[in-house]
């Protein structure tokens, strides 16, 4: 007689209701960190637009939380540069850390 069990029946999977992540984490020459930070806040100001995109087509109306978080990244992102910047004219490496928590609300 075979027995056939799915992997699954023998997983327990514990749901967290908090996590946290390391996303970046480590020591970057100037134009590496300006890469990696530069491509993300980019992700970030696209998933913003397309969700203001989104508001204007469905409902007629602009996503105000969208439009000021953009608008946040965009100063955000002139601090970096310029602070990059200055790092690089003064030939230091940078450490940059990033982290993401996510929790049940």
């Amino acid at each position: 007689m075979k027995y056939h069990l799915s992997l699954s029946s023998y997983i327990i999977m514990e749901v967290k209701e908090k996590l946290q992540v390391s996303l970046i984490e480590g020591q970057f020459e100037p134009k590496e960190a300006m890469d990696i930070l530069q491509n993300l806040i980019s992700q970030k100001v696209n998933f913003h637009l397309v969700k203001n995109f989104n508001s204007e087509v469905r409902y007629g109306v602009k996503s105000t939380k969208s439009l000021n978080r953009i608008k946040a990244l965009k100063e955000a992102n002139i601090e970096i540069q310029e602070l990059i910047e200055k790092a690089a004219k003064q030939g230091y490496q940078l450490s940059v850390k990033a982290n993401i928590q996510i929790e049940f609300i």
